[in-house]
């Protein structure tokens, strides 16, 4: 599951099992009600969970991003304009590699969650919905929609070898009203 500008201070973790150490509750700028999820999985699955704090560069343009995490590489200028320019993936990646090893072309891939997965990589997924995210003063609309999509995929008992969830409100709460704005920790929350 992505959750699309994630900060670290708006997790609640262990900082003593944090990566970056710059990230402890007393000097973090964020002060309100934090997601408790990576606190309880570190609790509960210790050994399968990690948490990898990240300081991102220059762009933080989501799709390039995206098709950085997918591939396993970094975007060079050239790349970040070619990425507005091509449709479909047709390079490695981690999603090619799944639906190609021996055996994975019986392996579902399955998304939920930002439009542009889809459109990139619809020929590796094997079923998909995708959402506009165009509007970034909504900030409930694709999340609802995707956790709704995903509770139905699991509820259904689908068979999936991977599955992949990209929600966007904290990142456009981020974008329409700043950090600290109390629909930011609303988002959090929900997200939560």
């Amino acid at each position: 599951m992505l959750v699309d500008a994630l900060r670290e201070d708006f997790v609640d973790f262990d900082e003593k099992t944090s990566k970056l150490k710059q990230m402890s509750p007393d000097i973090a700028s964020y002060k309100g009600k934090k997601m408790p999820v990576m606190r309880e999985l570190r609790e509960s699955f210790p050994e399968g969970t990690m948490l990898f704090p990240m300081i991102s560069a220059t762009p933080t343009i989501t799709k390039v991003r995206v098709n950085n995490l997918v591939k396993g590489g970094i975007s060079f200028f050239s790349e970040v304009v070619e990425e507005f320019l091509m449709s479909e993936n047709t390079e490695d990646s981690i999603l090619f590699q799944v639906k190609n090893r021996p055996g994975g072309q019986d392996d579902n891939v399955v998304f939920y969650g930002d439009e542009l997965w889809s459109k990139r990589f619809k020929n590796l997924l094997d079923r998909y919905k995708g959402y506009d995210t165009f509007d970034v003063k909504d900030l409930d609309t694709l999340d609802n929609n995707v956790y709704r999509d995903v509770f139905k995929e699991l509820d259904e008992g689908s068979n999936f070898k991977l599955m992949i969830v990209h929600v966007i409100g904290i990142d456009s709460a981020g974008h329409t009203v700043g950090p600290f704005h109390k629909e930011i920790e609303r988002k959090i929350q929900d997200t939560s």
